[in-house]
């Protein structure tokens, strides 16, 4: 258990608080929904936004330079990018 207690409190110091990260994460996965096209949107697209929103909150609750949050906010777009075109490959 302990070595989970030290990895809490490393993400604790990189990202702040978690029930501060909490809040702000809900209320930006809160907005999306509250767009015409969230419904719309496939699983992958929704999840792709999640974890973009943990990100975007960590980014802004936390250390803002950190450069993995940076780095993987652009993977979870290119992973919607390689999908959709996976499916336009797939309508032809």
């Amino acid at each position: 258990m302990k070595d989970v207690d030290n990895t809490l409190d490393t993400r604790e110091q990189e990202y702040g608080s978690y029930e501060t990260l909490s809040e702000l994460l809900e209320t930006i996965v809160d907005a999306y929904k509250c767009s015409n096209n969230y419904w719309k949107l496939a699983p992958y697209q929704r999840v792709s936004l999640y974890m973009d929103a943990m990100k975007t909150a960590r980014i802004l609750n936390g250390n803002p330079n950190n450069i993995d949050s940076w780095h993987d906010k652009a993977g979870y777009a290119e992973l919607v990018v390689k999908q959709l075109k996976k499916e336009i490959e797939n309508d032809k």
